[in-house]
Formats: C-alpha cells, sequence, structure tokens
C-alpha cells in the first residue's frame, strides 16, 4: 500500500439502494462462527450479486461478516473493495494502519485496501478477485 492516507469512496445512488436491500436480508440470513466468534454470512449471494453489478465487480468473489471482535484483515493475494453494511453497535473503524487510521466505516462507502484491523461491530462486504477466495 502506499503512504497516502486511504479515503472511503462514496457508493453512487443505485449502489446504495442494493446495500440496503441487501441489508434488509441479514435477519433471514443463515451464519456460520468462526473461531474468533464472529459470523459469516452464508446465504446473501443472490442479494450481494446486484451490488457487484452496479460496482462493475461481478466477476469478482465476495463475502459478507458480522465483525462483533476486533479482527486484523490482511489479503495476501492483493487489495480487496471492503464495504461496511451496516452498524450493529458502538462506531466501527479501522486502527493500526496509518493509512486508514481512525476511518470511521459508515455504511454507504467503500475502501480498497491490502490490511486493515476491524474494530466493531458491524456487518460488512468483502469483494475480491475470485483467484483469492
Amino acid at each position: 500500500m502506499s503512504a497516502e492516507k486511504l479515503t472511503p469512496e462514496k457508493l453512487t445512488a443505485p449502489a446504495e439502494e442494493k446495500r440496503v436491500r441487501l441489508e434488509e436480508q441479514f435477519s433471514l440470513a443463515i451464519t456460520e462462527p468462526d473461531r474468533d466468534g464472529n459470523l459469516k454470512y452464508m446465504n446473501l449471494g443472490p442479494h450481494v450479486l446486484p451490488l457487484l453489478q452496479i460496482l462493475g465487480l461481478q466477476e469478482w468473489g465476495f463475502t459478507v461478516w458480522r465483525f462483533s471482535k476486533a479482527k486484523t484483515i490482511n489479503n495476501e493475494t492483493g487489495p480487496v473493495y471492503f464495504v461496511p453494511l451496516r452498524t450493529v453497535s458502538g462506531t466501527p473503524c479501522i486502527e493500526g494502519t496509518p493509512q486508514v487510521e481512525g476511518c470511521l466505516l459508515e455504511p454507504g462507502y467503500k475502501v480498497y485496501m491490502n490490511e486493515m484491523r476491524l474494530q466493531p461491530e458491524l456487518d460488512c462486504l468483502f469483494i475480491v478477485p475470485k483467484r483469492s477466495i
């Protein structure tokens, strides 16, 4: 990553509409806990794909998570798009990475980056090159 501070990019109105529709599906979703107590959403694909299409990333892979515990994310295959979908509690933010230190994770934005430490609690989408899934 470069030394410059990364700036979250606001989603377009059509992308924001798809994000809101995706957010409405969380209560119906199947989840699987990881060993740290965070949850991976398992059945949201049909609701994520319209957002990926609007973003021009329909050929990319994705995962949707709820982070209730702090977590360091490091994609070894390169940068990913990170999209906060919903604030669950508190004021989720990124810490420990000077390029994005203190960046609040607001729904309606996306950040393109390699590494971050997330402070919970939020639901979020990672959009990754298919080769890294």
